[in-house]
């Protein structure tokens, strides 16, 4: 038998008899719910139908006690009846899988056709959730933990299901635990505290987690974590509790071994730490170029990291410079930098600063040991800092290119702390990182300054003050200015006029420098002595011709000779090698190109060059300038000859300080010049007039 037909109706029975038989099933018979029991017992059919009615019995009941009963997770129930007595939450509350409506009165082949309508459903949903219901029942075995489930509404709340793994944990066989309560596994050493937590829990269908002493079948016993959840249904009833239980024993066992691993994971976490510390430092040391910057991402990174109070020291001819200090407490920090800050070092000096800096190696420093915050801080000049509270200390030498630039201090104001090797190791990598980029950042000072006083070299000092012109000029380095540029001008004074230069040499650095003065230093001497521009610059090209076997670079200049009018206004002389021409700016608003292009400076032996003469008059203004300007970038692109003119125009009328400045700011537009920027603005006056010079 593998089919079991409960059901008092003759007819309907005989048709749901004929139909299973049909689908090949062995069917039974029975008609009261004992009978269905004894069934069950004896021959454990994989499908029940249970009909609604019983006579005087309900079906309901006996759905209950078949989920209740051994091997109710292998069968199949089927509540059947009458569309009017049947509902599907009652019928899966009490374990049914499926409800059958069969009108009474149907044809028996109408009844026949219900009956295989429903089955085939059935079939169906089982073959779905059978498979389902097995890949849950594979995963939980092979979980490892023992997994239980009871079910509340029966008497004593028995075991209707557990994994693979409890039977394993406990040595029992599912005939052994099936339809029993979890209370199996208690004996003598159980504590009652435990078990009568659990009891409270479950009495307010709570979740509880507990270990208990259990007991094996052998009569063993082992450390069982128990964590037990209620299932509730769709109205909110417990249906089932669920029991995941864990053997802990093994745990207790390799306490020892836990708490080895738990300190090999603190040291690898405080490895992890210093990584990310030093991971964090090196970007934060390499932003910037900037000696104060440099020095002040190195002590506030350091605080309190590793240590209360960091200090920075430079050593420059036997004496010790502190740089920088930093410290946790703003008060600390006060007297560190009170401290002085500049101090010789001697063979024989126990200043432990100066000894690790004499010998480049680290140390670290305990309370009984020198104060590491230089000599005057041991005579009570640190208001009792160094000597005053417990602490520890840590010195390490930074080197850089082979030498010794200076030494880091870390100092501890904590009593619990001491310094370890990990942490001098620690600090002699970051002391490592520190000291190269502080190095870079002080010959990027050096160089800036050196670049600074080189350019300056480069353009006059001031502009002469001439009666009857306004003078203006405008000279930005490209970038931060640490590299020299090309660009230069002049205003060459001479009797009866002046003149003006504006010129651009190829590349930078300092042979772009060397090459700038000869070209400037060539022209003030051949306008002494030349009539004409173009005779100025055909001696410059001689001079950057013979050059340029040796330097490959050439030059393009813009040069004006101006002589100022008796009746007012200028006259202009223009001559340009290889560059941008010179601007007139009209009274009348106009911007008009002056002079005619020629050949670039060094280029070639016999340049082209011509003289272009050009009278402004009062109040009209002639710019010369580099390509740093026309050429600057701005958020709109390159700012290029229509935009420029467009500048100059809305400029017209204005003074000559305010045209170059309007042309300067237009060029930076995008930040830092990309190029060098250089001009010069000359604009006539009113015959007797005195320029302002700007």
């Amino acid at each position: 038998m593998n089919a079991l037909v409960v059901d008092a109706g003759g007819d309907r029975r005989a048709a749901l008899e004929a139909e299973l038989a049909r689908q090949g099933y062995a069917v039974a018979p029975a008609t009261t719910a004992v009978e269905a029991l004894e069934a069950v017992a004896r021959a454990e059919p994989v499908l029940v139908l249970v009909a609604r009615r019983l006579g005087a019995e309900d079906g309901l009941a006996l759905c209950r006690s078949l989920d209740g009963a051994p091997g109710a997770e292998n069968r199949v129930v089927v509540l059947v009846g009458e569309p009017a007595d049947l509902s599907v939450l009652d019928a899966l509350d009490a374990g049914a899988a499926d409800v059958w409506a069969l009108a009474p009165g149907e044809p028996a082949a109408r009844l026949r056709e219900a009956i295989a309508e429903h089955y085939a459903r059935l079939q169906a949903e089982h073959l779905r959730l059978g498979g389902e219901f097995a890949l849950l029942r594979q995963a939980l075995d092979r979980t490892g933990t023992g997994f239980v489930m009871t079910d509340p509404r029966l008497d004593d709340d028995p075991i209707v299901y557990a994994n693979q793994a409890f039977y394993e944990q406990t040595g029992y066989a599912p005939a052994d635990v099936l339809g029993r309560n979890c209370r199996m596994l208690q004996g003598p050493l159980t504590d009652p505290a435990d078990v009568a937590r659990i009891r409270a829990a479950l009495a307010r269908d709570r979740p509880v987690t507990v270990e208990l002493v259990n007991y094996r079948k052998d009569g063993t016993t082992f450390a069982n974590e128990v964590h037990i959840s209620p299932v509730h249904d769709e109205r909110g009833q417990v249906v089932r509790r669920v029991s995941v239980q864990v053997d802990v024993t093994a745990f207790r066992e390799r306490e020892r071994l836990f708490a080895t691993e738990q300190t090999a994971r603190a040291a690898a976490e405080a490895s992890g730490r210093r990584s990310a510390f030093l991971a964090d430092a090196s970007p934060r040391l390499d932003a910037s170029l900037d000696l104060r910057e440099t020095l002040d991402s190195l002590t506030r990174l350091s605080v309190p990291y590793l240590g209360e109070v960091c200090i920075v020291d430079e050593v420059d001819r036997g004496e010790v410079h502190r740089l920088a200090a930093a410290a946790a407490d703003e008060r600390v920090e006060a007297l560190v930098r009170a401290l002085p800050a500049r101090y010789p070092t001697e063979p024989g000096d126990r200043d432990p600063l100066a000894r690790v800096i004499r010998s480049g190696r680290a140390e670290i420093l305990g309370r009984d040991d020198p104060p590491a915050l230089g000599p005057a801080a041991g005579s009570g000049g640190g208001g009792g800092l160094a000597t005053g509270a417990p602490q520890a200390a840590m010195i390490v030498p930074l080197r850089a290119r082979g030498r010794i630039i200076g030494a880091l201090a870390f100092l501890s104001l904590a009593a619990e702390r001491q310094y370890t090797d990990e942490d001098l190791a620690l600090a002699e990598e970051l002391a490592r990182r520190a000291a190269l980029a502080l190095d870079n950042a002080r010959l990027y000072e050096r160089q800036s300054e050196i670049a600074s006083a080189l350019q300056a070299g480069l353009v006059p000092g001031r502009l002469p003050e001439v009666e009857g012109v306004e003078l203006a000029a405008r000279f930005r380095p490209a970038g931060d200015g640490s590299v020299i540029g090309g660009d230069f001008y002049d205003v060459i004074e001479r009797e009866g006029g002046f003149d003006v230069v504006v010129g651009d040499v190829t590349g930078k650095g300092a042979r772009a420098a060397a090459l700038t003065g000869l070209a400037r230093h060539t022209i003030r001497t051949a306008a002494r002595y030349e009539a004409r521009p173009s005779g100025v610059l055909a001696v410059a090209n001689d001079a950057l011709v013979a050059e340029r076997a040796s330097s490959g670079r050439y030059c393009t200049v813009a040069y004006a000779r101006v002589q100022v009018r008796p009746e007012g206004g200028l006259h202009v002389a223009v001559s340009v090698g290889g560059h941008p021409l010179p601007i007139a700016l009209r009274a009348d608003g106009r911007a008009e190109l002056i002079g005619r292009p020629g050949s670039i400076l060094g280029w070639v032996d016999d340049p082209t060059l011509h003289d272009v003469d050009a009278v402004l008059a009062p109040g009209e203004a002639l710019v010369l300038y580099t390509d740093g300007v026309s050429e600057a970038r701005t958020p709109d692109g390159m700012l290029g000859d229509e935009r420029l003119a467009a500048v100059l125009e809305s400029a017209a009328g204005m003074p000559a300080g305010a045209i170059a400045s309007r042309l300067e700011r237009a060029a930076l537009q995008g930040g830092n010049a990309h190029d060098d920027v250089a001009l010069v603005v000359l604009r006539g006056t009113v015959a007797g007039s005195v320029a302002a010079a700007a």
